[in-house]
């Protein structure tokens, strides 16, 4: 329960749109279904986000939302 107990405490979401981080593409889909099923979109990952995260991720992961 440590992770719900940290997600109970960030204050309440500006959006509807949310990333995903995971460490698979399995993981991902699983979360992308279940926030879409609660209501809830994938963001558009800008240009320069997309371009930081390659200069950090394995040169396998995808850069679009979810990330994986």
């Amino acid at each position: 329960m440590p992770i719900a107990e940290a997600l109970s405490l960030l204050p309440p979401l500006r959006s509807r749109r949310l990333a995903i981080l995971a460490d698979g593409g399995g993981h991902a889909t699983i979360a992308a279904d279940a926030l879409s099923e609660r209501g809830l979109a994938l963001a558009t990952l800008s240009e320069e986000t997309r371009r930081r995260l390659t200069a950090i991720l394995p040169a396998s992961a995808s850069v679009i939302n979810p990330v994986a």
